[in-house]
């Protein structure tokens, strides 16, 4: 039998990940807005200067180990994730991310570097799976309705965002996407990184994992059985 605080380390950690990203996000934009325009550049472009070349990676990697956390298979069945398509699709939104803070972006408006593709294709592909992580676990329906419901709601913006990041990126010079390109890409960041914290919350207590199922069936049966001996010998006095 594993301790309560074997059980419950990977919401923690996860927690913990996804607040050093929140921190880092706001960190960003607070100390090198004069660097980076919000409105129109994406936020890998604060890799390229200092502060940002440490804050940035750190805050992705925050990512990176909320969503393996809480990928990780536990010996609790309570204490993780069921949904498998949830936890697969954290996995491998993980290990991208890691790509994408080992390979920066390019500094022009056009990639131009094999780091530049790597990191631009496993940005997105990180972010379509936590996308579809969100929405795998919302539509699996597990309980604590209440968390469930804001994760599908993180998820659902998340989605519509990320459609409109596919089409600023792809979307003819003519339209002027790109004039206002920056804005769904860090509601999408913002979004996943509450979404991340509502998944770990309720993994990371005690009250919702500590207790294995089916320890409390053991007395009510115990007193059932009690009840019925009573009866069949004739000393119930109700």
């Amino acid at each position: 039998m594993t301790s309560p605080g074997e059980k419950v380390w990977p919401g923690r950690v996860a927690m913990v990940g996804a607040s050093t990203a929140i921190a880092c996000f706001v960190l960003l934009h607070m100390w090198m807005g004069d660097f980076v325009d919000p409105l129109r550049r994406p936020v890998s472009l604060y890799a390229l200067e200092a502060p940002g070349s440490v804050l940035f990676p750190l805050g992705v990697l925050g990512v990176a180990v909320a969503a393996m956390a809480l990928s990780l298979p536990r010996p609790v069945r309570g204490a993780q994730l069921r949904c498998i398509l949830t936890r697969a699709s954290l996995g491998a939104s993980g290990a991208l991310l890691v790509l994408v803070a080992l390979f920066p972006t390019d500094a022009g408006y056009r990639v131009a570097s094999w780091s530049g593709e790597i990191h631009r294709y496993a940005a997105g592909g990180a972010f379509l799976l936590l996308t579809v992580a969100g929405l795998a676990h919302a539509a699996h329906g597990v309980r604590h309705r209440g968390p469930v419901r804001a994760i599908g709601v993180t998820a659902v913006i998340s989605a519509v965002t990320f459609v409109v990041i596919v089409f600023n990126t792809f979307a003819p010079v003519m339209l002027h996407a790109q004039s206002w390109s920056g804005i769904p890409q860090r509601i999408l960041l913002l979004a996943h990184a509450v979404m991340l914290m509502f998944l770990a919350a309720p993994l990371g207590t005690s009250r919702w994992v500590g207790i294995r199922p089916g320890m409390h069936a053991a007395p009510r049966k115990r007193e059932s059985m009690g009840t019925n001996m009573h009866v069949l010998s004739g000393t119930d006095n109700r």
